[in-house]
């Protein structure tokens, strides 16, 4: 993330153009409520919001009856700012400065998801996302950054401290691991870690590099349970394991689970979660960076918290 650096000390810029196409998402009447108190007392309004955002409705819009739709009003809104933005500002470095929910859907429209996946990517408060664009048609980007968060090591668990948190390491021969990674994890505790048996890829390097990262990153966790898996059978077991572990004991806290494997069966889990198809080259994975998935129960659809996250320093 050194690269990043001279991007974040850069002088203010010359001119800030403020556009109402980004002001949060209007949800009037839940305005002034606490969530505790919004999934207690709106129980068929929240499940809605968190199922099918899409449909939901509230009252104060211009539609009929009075009633319009909060996420279809927000993406609309963010197809129209893309819409006016991108073709002013191909081959420039654009730096867009919103709220989370709007951020949301910006992201989810740049890569080419509906509003129905609007809880899939998670925004955080100072969380930094780069997306490069190859032209100006939405759906035409690649994700390189998601939620590097300034001031957390891990993105916040948004969602609450429980279900199941997947930390996913991109493990690559003749890349040595880098040792800041362990960072990010000071003061986490990783509860078990799932390895590719990199044994079975030909490759003509001496050592097996899922085997290093693993070590480099769990340091400080040595009472971690490390198992090592067959690429063969990597997901069907990886799989087992999520589904138990939600089954029996997201009610119980929070498990942290590591899962080190080569880029590509990675990249395809990533796509596979986010309704992506397999090949698809939408997300930038890399080598060295840690991913983060949060699983807060057995029937909440899995939010990739951040991707591609490393030390800043």
């Amino acid at each position: 993330m050194a690269a990043l650096l001279p991007l974040l000390q850069t002088p203010t810029p010359k001119g800030l153009t403020p556009s109402s196409l980004l002001r949060e998402i209007h949800l009037p009447d839940w305005e002034g409520r606490s969530y505790q108190e919004v999934r207690c007392q709106e129980t068929v309004a929240y499940r809605c919001w968190q199922e099918t955002p899409e449909h939901l409705q509230m009252q104060g819009g211009k539609g009929k009856g009075g009633h319009f739709y909060p996420v279809q009003d927000l993406y609309q809104r963010a197809a129209q700012f893309w819409q006016e933005t991108l073709p002013r500002h191909r081959g420039e470095t654009l730096l867009v400065v919103s709220h989370g929910g709007t951020n949301q859907a910006l992201l989810n429209l740049a890569l080419g998801l509906s509003p129905r996946q609007h809880h899939c990517l998670q925004q955080t408060h100072s969380g930094l996302t780069v997306l490069d664009f190859d032209g100006p048609q939405l759906g035409t980007s690649q994700l390189h950054i998601l939620n590097l968060t300034l001031t957390e090591r891990l993105p916040k668990l948004k969602a609450g401290k429980q279900g199941l948190r997947l930390l996913l390491l991109p493990c690559q021969a003749q890349v040595s691991p880098d040792p800041g990674l362990a960072d990010l994890l000071q003061g986490e505790t990783v509860q078990a870690a799932v390895i590719e048996d990199c044994q079975s890829i030909q490759t003509p390097h001496p050592t097996y590099p899922c085997r290093q990262a693993t070590q480099s990153l769990l340091r400080q966790n040595p009472e971690t349970v490390v198992f090592s898996v067959q690429r063969s059978q990597l997901w069907q077991q990886w799989q087992a394991a999520i589904d138990g572990s939600l089954k029996g004991h997201y009610h119980d806290g929070l498990i942290t689970v590591l899962a080190v494997a080569q880029p590509q069966p990675l990249q395809y889990f990533l796509n596979t979660l986010l309704t992506l198809p397999g090949d698809s080259k939408a997300l930038a994975l890399q080598t060295n960076t840690l991913s983060v998935v949060h699983y807060p129960s057995a029937q909440a659809r899995p939010i990739l918290q951040g991707m591609n996250l490393s030390p800043l320093g």
